[in-house]
């Protein structure tokens, strides 16, 4: 049986966003928002409230050509909670308006080199389907093994 206090696994997907403002790419949305310490969600996303402080995650940029890539890994403080007027100020500069939650990061650990999602998916046990692996990263949360996390972090390290 799972320990309830042992801490969850999850990629954190960021994919290009239209904003009111136009096209925001993966790339910058991960970037401004784990510069801010907080990953944002909308009321649906899946498994958010499944997210506890000392979760551990890895964040991957899709939508990008040549496929996507890891790129950090982080922890997050809390559970999801809704946005603060901070927040919603934030997101209206952005021009995004879609997101009404909140998950507070602790730390992010940014890597000097990308990780290909590509190369993994023989080895990656969440991604069922080897032929169709980008199906299992079309939402914003996804759950993970700490075996396939632990592949995908020790891979940002060679």
């Amino acid at each position: 049986m799972r320990n309830a206090n042992a801490p969850n696994h999850f990629v954190f997907v960021a994919t290009p966003v239209q904003s009111d403002k136009g096209r925001i790419s993966s790339y910058e949305i991960w970037k401004v928002l784990t510069e801010k310490l907080v990953w944002y969600t909308t009321a649906s996303a899946p498994y958010r409230n499944r997210i506890k402080g000392g979760d551990r995650i890895v964040f991957y940029l899709g939508g990008r050509p040549g496929g996507g890539s890891f790129v950090a890994q982080g922890l997050c403080s809390g559970p999801v909670a809704p946005v603060t007027a901070e927040d919603g100020a934030f997101l209206a500069e952005m021009g995004i308006t879609r997101f009404s939650s909140r998950i507070p990061l602790l730390l992010v650990i940014y890597w000097l080199d990308e990780v290909p999602l590509k190369p993994l998916v023989p080895a990656l046990t969440f991604i069922r389907d080897k032929k169709h692996y980008g199906l299992y990263l079309r939402q914003g949360i996804v759950p993970i093994g700490q075996e396939d996390f632990d592949l995908i972090v020790t891979q940002s390290a060679q």
